[in-house]
């Protein structure tokens, strides 16, 4: 019974959020990128960077990681020339706090009721 109600819920809560023009930005500037082989290369690099710099902090492979950060940050300059990956990067930031916002909604309305 449970498992259908979260299952429920999360099929609303994704209807809503396909819905938020940030979404539909993300996906616009998501197919222009993937239209371009060459930014697709780049969007690519970059999260594979990011994962691989993330993993060398969690595993305390400092100079790995730090050398991650450097082609990380390279990366982003150059994110920074092009206006589509910036504008998916600041597209990607907006997403991200969204979902930020909603684990927070639901970790704290799952305290209240564990608390009462």
């Amino acid at each position: 019974m449970v498992s259908k109600l979260i299952k429920s819920v999360l099929a609303e809560l994704l209807l809503e959020l396909e819905g938020l023009e940030e979404v539909q930005k993300f996906k616009r500037l998501e197919q222009l990128i993937f239209a371009d082989l060459d930014l697709k290369e780049q969007v690519e690099l970059f999260h594979n960077i990011s994962k691989q710099m993330t993993n060398a902090k969690e595993l305390g492979l400092e100079n790995a990681y730090l050398e991650y950060q450097k082609e990380y940050q390279k990366l982003l300059v150059s994110f920074e020339e092009n206006v589509i990956l910036q504008m998916y990067l600041d597209a990607s930031e907006d997403i991200k706090d969204i979902l930020n916002l909603i684990t927070e909604v639901i970790e704290k309305e799952i305290n209240n009721k564990l608390n009462e």
